[in-house]
């Protein structure tokens, strides 16, 4: 591997993982000093399901998987021997009951498996997850380990030179956690600058809205004062109406003058009605700015509400792009990070297959505890894998035909019942009386 490949784009050292994928388990373990057998036993290499033995990795003629078809592929880890699951413990555990004896008896079994299976279906999802996470369980112990005996050993260590090829994930796992920590920043400072806007905007609708309540309470106010001056002037104009009429009947029907009391209470009113159109001027222009103002107001409300709503918008917006750039980055972080701790988890295996001394004695029970537990979980999920699968197949088969065929038997004899049964006979018509002659 070149020197300057640490230096690369995250695309070069995303390439060139494959090779050191592959270079992993051939790590130089001749120059590693075999550690007496008594002590080697702490922590074996682990296991997985329904795979073979493998020698240490390092030796002569060990298999290396082909790396996995993504951009930064983890690297090979040590295949574990097959679990083994009693038959008796499988059969028991699926709880199927006995197989059918007789051809009537195959439907029953058939339900009876299908329930089973459906308990059993979500129970062997949950056992895959805690598989997995004790198996991660595993590699993050090892990882932590090799980690740790990095810091602790000095450059002449014999194990020093299996850390040579780690630095390509260390550096891709940096690089993935400092673009998702960036990306992160940016968005919080673009979601804090539209909350910054959307804040200010919305004290000044707020502030636009008190003034259109001013302005409604001032209107309202002068349209009660103009309502009131109008409703005099109407009636003093019925009033005047009320004098010329008694005038004319008090004068008679020649008479061209009203008589002198009439002409005096005539005069007062026509003063009256005057005055009041005098008043009531003011009060209509003070009425039309206030309700000019009013509208004005309105619609600068109207506009904020509009701002408000639109960086409300571009808030969902922002949001929703950045929680789905954040998962993209969130995933290649953690992937990284799972290839980073299998990486030094290969190391850990390295060192624990001839130098297990190195390890601490907490560190080597931590990892047998966890191996243990794997060992439950895999064996576990062994048995669920197995119970489902238990199932007399013939029988289960045989089962699913006979309700089928019952299902479509029950349908054809509805169906015939209902062709025989045929349309009710129509009564013929009646036969229209004769006509009669007048």
């Amino acid at each position: 591997m070149p020197q300057g490949a640490a230096q690369a784009s995250d695309s070069h050292v995303d390439d060139d993982l494959d090779d050191g994928v592959e270079g992993l388990p051939s790590l130089e373990l001749a120059n590693l000093t075999s550690a007496p057998a008594s002590s080697r036993g702490a922590a074996a290499p682990s296991s997985s399901p329904g795979g073979t033995p493998a020698p240490p990795s390092g030796q002569p003629g060990t298999p290396r998987p082909a790396p996995a078809a993504r951009p930064t592929p983890a690297p090979a880890v040590s295949v574990r021997p097959a679990v083994f699951v009693d038959p008796i413990d499988v059969v028991a555990f699926a709880n199927y009951g006995a197989a059918p004896r007789a051809w009537f008896e195959a439907p029953i079994y058939a339900v009876r498996v299908m329930q089973r299976q459906r308990d059993l279906g979500r129970e062997l999802a949950r056992q895959r997850k805690l598989a997995s996470d004790a198996d991660d369980a595993v590699v993050e112990r090892m990882a932590r380990a090799a980690e740790a005996l990095r810091g602790r050993i000095d450059p002449e260590h014999p194990a020093i030179g299996l850390y040579g090829q780690l630095g390509k994930y260390d550096e891709l796992t940096q690089s993935r956690s400092v673009a998702l920590h960036e990306t992160s920043r940016q968005y919080a400072e673009q979601l804090a600058q539209v909350d910054e806007r959307m804040s200010a905007e919305e004290e000044q609708r707020s502030k636009l809205a008190r003034l259109v309540e001013d302005a409604a309470l001032e209107l309202g106010r002068l349209s009660a004062e103009r309502a009131r001056n109008e409703a005099k002037s109407k009636r003093i104009e019925i009033e005047l109406r009320s004098a010329h009429d008694a005038a004319r009947l008090a004068a008679g029907p020649d008479a061209k003058f009203a008589p002198p009391e009439h002409a005096h209470r005539i005069a007062a009113l026509e003063s009256d009605k005057a005055a009041r159109a005098a008043e009531l001027v003011p009060i209509m222009e003070a009425w039309t700015d206030a309700a000019e103002v009013a509208r004005r107001r309105q619609s600068d409300e109207r506009e904020a509400r509009k701002k408000v709503t639109a960086l409300r918008d571009e808030r969902k917006r922002i949001e929703q792009t950045a929680e789905h750039q954040l998962e993209v980055r969130s995933e290649g972080a953690r992937q990284a990070e799972r290839d980073r701790f299998a990486a030094y988890a290969e190391v850990a295996r390295a060192v624990l297959a001839k130098r297990p001394d190195d390890l601490t004695e907490a560190e080597r029970g931590d990892i047998a505890a966890a191996e243990k537990r794997l060992a439950a979980a895999e064996r576990d999920l062994e048995l669920h894998v197995r119970a489902f699968e238990a199932a007399d197949q013939p029988a289960l088969r045989k089962g699913l035909a006979l309700m089928l065929g019952g299902v479509v038997l029950v349908l054809v004899l509805f169906v015939a019942a209902i062709v025989r049964s045929g349309p009710a006979d129509s009564p013929s018509p009646r036969s229209a009386p004769p006509a009669t002659s007048r």
